[in-house]
């Protein structure tokens, strides 16, 4: 079974390596089977959610339904009801992590119904860098993929959270996170979708307290039958607390909702949210829906929203100067794409952008 899953090209195509060489730990689920579960750092902890809650007694007092309720809607009832599974990670405190971990969720049967439960947890004053991948098997067309993740940044600690999603046409995606970012810590959240989906739905919350900082980027390109509904929702509740959320949207068909909300409670705190969106196509269809609500006289709440198609000024030079129209446009993109993403370490960086541009060079995916 591994070995089938080591030569899978969608799993290559995200970079995902199972000897996890250049990695500090790495989990993978395919199905319901854990396939890989270590750490290979001290002070980081990796394994899966059920061995954690039996030889851990502080994951269910501290972490476990914390962030949700089970009965919060039919995607929580639907994981609170289900086998465990999932991912347990944690680094202790003051640790700081060099290499990213990297987690992988990956349907390999059709039709499959995958339901998982993580906790996520960088102990006070700890730094680390999370990636996952969801996706497909090159095989499947079809299947269902729901999850619930909480996510705790503890006093003075660093997390980024990169996923990257890469479904097949006939899949529908329900994840759901929380993230809890204590006093002066810190926590980058990035997604990035790029490929057609049937349905995708992810609205990631994040609680922050005073001097913390929460950032939330998404990227992503809906072709033709594809319905994505995506966004974040900050709460900033500490005095001097910061968030921002940044979105860039592509339709060339499909349909894209890229939502923002951003809650001022505590003093002298700040947020800002930025939608843009780019249609490629007349059937394509983005709706971007910031909002900004204070709670204070004293916090300052910003946004911005744009949704056009592409610049034909901007078509017209490449073009001018030897591009085909299809090149001109993958090259626009691209760099519409590439949000600059403060703190992001340099090789998360550059992964992100090689999923785009291995996605819409010479424009095949436009």
């Amino acid at each position: 079974m591994q070995g089938n899953v080591m030569n899978d090209e969608e799993l290559k195509r995200l970079g995902f390596d199972l000897k996890a060489e250049d990695k500090a730990g790495s989990f993978a689920l395919s199905d319901d089977l854990t396939l890989v579960s270590f750490a290979k750092e001290s002070g980081l902890e990796v394994m899966p959610i059920s061995d954690a809650l039996k030889l851990i007694p502080e994951v269910e007092e501290k972490y476990w339904w914390k962030l949700f309720s089970p009965d919060e809607d039919e995607i929580t009832r639907k994981v609170y009801n289900s086998t465990l599974r999932g991912l347990f990670a944690r680094v202790k405190k003051g640790e700081r992590i060099v290499l990213p971990m990297q987690a992988c969720y990956l349907l390999r049967s059709e039709a499959f119904s995958q339901v998982v439960h993580n906790v996520i947890v960088a102990e006070e004053g700890a730094e680390v860098h999370l990636i996952t991948g969801c996706l497909t098997s090159s095989h499947v067309s079809s299947g269902y993929h729901y999850a619930v993740t909480e996510i705790f940044v503890e006093r003075g600690a660093f997390l980024t959270y990169s996923m990257f999603h890469s479904w097949a046409p006939d899949v529908e995606v329900y994840p759901k996170s929380a993230a809890l970012v204590e006093e002066g810590g810190g926590f980058v959240s990035n997604y990035v979708c790029l490929k057609e989906v049937k349905y995708l739905k992810s609205y990631p919350k994040m609680i922050v307290k005073d001097n913390g900082v929460a950032r939330s980027y998404s990227v992503v390109y809906a072709p033709s039958n594809s319905f994505v509904d995506i966004g974040s929702k900050l709460i900033l509740e500490g005095e001097d607390s910061k968030g921002e959320s940044i979105s860039r949207s592509v339709s060339s068909g499909g349909k894209i909702i890229a939502r923002a909300s951003v809650e001022g409670k505590g003093s002298n705190c700040r947020g800002h949210v930025e939608c843009h969106g780019v249609i490629l196509k007349e059937s394509g269809i983005i709706s971007a829906v910031p909002e900004l609500t204070a709670f204070r006289d004293d916090v300052d709440l910003s946004h911005e929203a744009a949704v056009g198609r592409l610049s034909e000024e901007e078509l017209l030079y490449l073009q001018a100067r030897g591009l085909s129209e299809d090149e001109a446009k993958s090259l626009i993109v691209r760099g519409f794409m590439k949000v600059e993403i403060e703190g992001l370490p340099e090789e998360l960086r550059r992964e992100m952008n090689r999923i785009i541009d291995l996605t819409f060079e010479g424009g095949k995916e436009l």
